[in-house]
């Protein structure tokens, strides 16, 4: 599909910075991809929303055409750090426990007692 692409020159090959597809004009946030072969330059770009296009502008004729359209990526929800830390807490006092609980118990009145004192030195009660 031949369309209008407004572009600039950078070393020789004209890259693109907007093009329009229907009455809408999209400007290129970001160039995701570029091949360059003898008779076409090929761009896969991302517009504002998301979308993904594949633009190739043929050297003989010089003109530019859609070869591809991409739907948005879909982003997952970020993660809280609070969560994350919480996880990972709980991850470690399992290893601990299982560790504890594979040598005996023997280690685990050392550890309890050791913590114990640790506790009764800060003026708390174990």
């Amino acid at each position: 599909m031949r369309i209008s692409v407004r572009s600039r020159c950078r070393t020789s090959v004209k890259v693109p910075c907007s093009f329009c597809l229907g009455s809408a004009r999209h400007p290129v946030v970001a160039i995701e991809s570029d091949r360059h072969d003898l008779d076409a330059d090929t761009f896969e770009v991302r517009i504002l929303d998301g979308r993904r296009f594949v633009l190739c502008h043929r050297l003989e004729p010089d003109q530019w055409e859609l070869a591809a359209v991409h739907a948005r990526m879909r982003r997952r929800p970020a993660r809280s750090r609070a969560r994350d830390h919480a996880l990972r807490s709980a991850m470690v006092l399992h290893a601990v426990a299982l560790l504890l609980w594979r040598l005996g118990p023997a280690a685990w009145r050392r550890v309890h007692r050791s913590s114990g004192a640790k506790l009764t030195e800060l003026g708390l009660r174990p």
